[in-house]
């Protein structure tokens, strides 16, 4: 599921955030320009989880962490941001308050690297997995990577954004609405 300035290349001043919105906003779906109808059934269609927590880790394992349910949102971003974090053509997130996670282990691994003036993205400093991402424009919020919890969350993803700096050599084959523009979550045109 953020705000970060490349180092002076205009094209990443529009990509600079993740979920782009005023300082101490919180990212909440439901406030975005999706339908209303379009989130409840994408809400409706997760399953209720078998518990009220689920776990996560790092690739290697140091890193492992508690996830209280359930998530605020569960979205993909295709922002330059995470692809050239992740190494990827895009990163499904979800949002949850900052006290719904706790360490299990390995905190003392974690490292966080600020990638812009106001946000931070987390990382184990063994294997390298990045995981978190935490900013001042959404205090007392986390976003993890959804790769990072097998378990079902009871969410699925609701949405793409920052869709028109998509990698144009992936092929989706989901009809979530895909978002864009300056704020990275205004409806595309066609």
């Amino acid at each position: 599921m953020s705000s970060q300035i490349a180092h002076g290349d205009p094209t990443e001043e529009r990509n600079a955030s993740y979920h782009r919105e005023p300082p101490g906003a919180s990212l909440d779906l439901t406030s975005m320009p999706v339908p209303r109808s379009v989130l409840a059934a994408s809400t409706s269609k997760g399953k209720k989880p078998m518990s009220t927590s689920v776990e996560g880790s790092c690739l290697c394992g140091a890193l492992r962490f508690q996830v209280t349910l359930p998530v605020k949102w569960c979205a993909h971003c295709h922002c330059t941001m995470c692809q050239r974090a992740h190494g990827a053509p895009v990163v499904t997130w979800i949002g949850l308050p900052s006290e719904a996670m706790k360490w299990l282990a390995g905190e003392d691994h974690a490292r966080f690297y600020r990638s812009s003036s106001d946000s931070e993205r987390g990382f184990c400093d063994l294997c390298g997995s990045t995981l978190f991402f935490r900013s001042e424009r959404w205090p007392g919020e986390i976003h993890i990577v959804r790769t990072a919890i097998q378990a079902d969350i009871g969410q699925p993803p609701a949405v793409h954004v920052f869709y028109d700096s998509h990698a144009p050599w992936l092929t989706l084959g989901d009809s979530l609405p895909r978002l864009g523009g300056t704020s990275g979550m205004e409806p595309l045109g066609g």
